[in-house]
């Protein structure tokens, strides 16, 4: 491996070596045996080729850090979007290795309240086979259930993860009392009831009433009585 590395770093690969292009024409020279091991879709797209020039629908920045890591070297990961963007390339290119890194860098960014509502939904949507990931993201978002439905992307959440999050028995809203400016840390199944009206009404086509029913009895009505 270190001849091998030697080799991708003088860019002087000779035998075994296959091009990969980036969408935007950044082409990257690397051994074929190791991008396959690293990547079941290259791989594959290998197989099919005729050619030894592989082209992936991917920047050539993301493409560069990928191939980077393939051959060794940590990627850097402080910038929540380019770690969440980096995600989407590295479960397209199947490469399991890089999920770890990634997780670890996105974990912390979600864990210390930097990403937004929205980017938290679709974190919950897009990553529900890393389960501790999940866990973290699903926390915040029951713990940022206020933000969260006040949120413009709020009306477009999915259904399941509407009916999962309404449905948590941690599930709690703080009370703003906007006349004190202060917060009181309670339930309050009123705000709870207003988000699921709010997301069932921009709903085209209309959920039907069976599924309703069920929408609204998750919501706890006994503090509102």
């Amino acid at each position: 491996f270190d001849k091998q590395l030697a080799q991708y770093q003088s860019g002087d690969i000779k035998r075994g070596g296959v091009t990969l292009k980036a969408r935007d024409g950044h082409e990257v020279r690397v051994h074929e045996a190791v991008v396959t091991g690293n990547s079941k879709t290259i791989e594959d797209l290998l197989d099919e080729s005729d050619g030894d020039t592989v082209p992936l629908p991917i920047d050539g920045n993301e493409l560069q850090m990928c191939v980077d890591f393939m051959y060794g070297e940590e990627p850097s990961l402080s910038d929540f979007e380019k770690v969440a963007s980096l995600a989407q390339v590295a479960d397209y290119l199947e490469m399991e290795a890089l999920y770890q890194p990634l997780v670890a860098a996105m974990t912390a960014s979600v864990a210390n309240d930097k990403v937004g509502a929205a980017q938290l939904v679709g974190l919950y949507e897009r990553w529900p086979h890393h389960e501790k990931f999940h866990a973290v993201v699903f926390q915040q978002l029951r713990d940022r259930f206020a933000a969260l439905v006040a949120d413009a992307s709020w009306p477009s959440a999915p259904k399941e993860f509407v009916r999962t999050i309404l449905g948590d028995s941690h599930l709690t809203v703080p009370l703003i009392d906007r006349s004190f400016d202060i917060t009181v840390d309670e339930d309050v199944e009123g705000i709870v009831y207003e988000a699921l009206i709010k997301w069932l009404r921009a709903q085209s086509p209309a959920v039907g009433p069976e599924e309703k029913a069920k929408l609204l009895a998750l919501v706890r009505m006994a503090p509102l009585f």
